[in-house]
């Protein structure tokens, strides 16, 4: 509605979005990152803000947490956002752009069975 231009990439298929670019990427892996921001640069000749929102966490008890369980939510966590801002990162500084990073709302409280988030 402002005129920004919007690029929205996810791991699977979006609709609704009329008017943006809707890549697909799974931020767990580095070079799908890099594709998706190299497509959006190609596409808009700049990148001003770069969100990161993927995320996710497992409810169980320490005792019942697996350990692929805990791989999956480091590489989309942890790992995906330092993917993006890495590819990011050169567009940005060329435009004096933002990084805007979203939690969930247990990063600031936690419940006993949300041991890993």
């Amino acid at each position: 509605r402002d005129g920004a231009r919007v690029a929205v990439c996810a791991r699977r298929e979006i609709a609704g979005l009329d008017g943006a670019l809707v890549l697909r990427c799974d931020v767990r892996e580095r070079d799908q990152v890099k594709k998706a921001i190299d497509a959006v640069v190609a596409e808009f000749g700049a990148l001003h803000v770069l969100v990161n929102n993927a995320g996710f966490g497992v409810y169980a008890p320490i005792e019942d947490l697996r350990p692929e369980d805990l791989e999956e939510i480091f590489r989309t966590n942890v790992f995906g956002p330092v993917w993006c801002v890495q590819s990011a990162l050169s567009h940005l500084k060329k435009s004096r752009g933002q990084v805007i990073n979203i939690s969930s709302v247990l990063a600031r409280t936690t419940v006993p069975t949300a041991v890993a988030w």
